[in-house]
C-alpha cells in the first residue's frame, strides 16, 4: 500500500465510497442529516451583498420563460453594477 501513487489510491477510493453508498441506499430516506441545520445556523446572520439571490425564480417553458429570462438577467446586471 506504501507503493502506491496518488493516482492510483483516487479511484480505489472512488471505488469504495460507491460501495458504502450502495450498501446504505436502503437507509437513505431514514438516515439524519446534519447538515441543513448546521448551513442554516452558519448562513442565517450572513447579509446578503446582492438581490441576485432573492430575484430568481425561473419558469422554464414558453413565453414566460423567455421573459422571466430576460428580467432574471436584467437585475443580475443591475445588481452586479450597484
Amino acid at each position: 500500500m506504501l507503493l502506491m501513487t496518488n493516482s492510483m489510491l483516487l479511484p480505489i477510493g472512488f471505488s469504495i465510497e460507491r460501495l458504502y453508498a450502495l450498501k446504505n441506499a436502503e437507509n437513505y430516506e431514514r438516515e439524519k442529516v446534519f447538515l441543513g441545520p448546521i448551513l442554516v445556523i452558519i448562513l442565517q446572520d450572513k447579509k446578503r451583498s446582492s438581490k441576485v439571490a432573492s430575484n430568481i425564480a425561473m419558469v422554464s417553458t414558453g413565453q414566460e420563460g423567455a421573459l422571466n429570462y430576460e428580467n432574471v438577467t436584467r437585475n443580475i446586471w443591475e445588481s452586479a453594477g450597484n
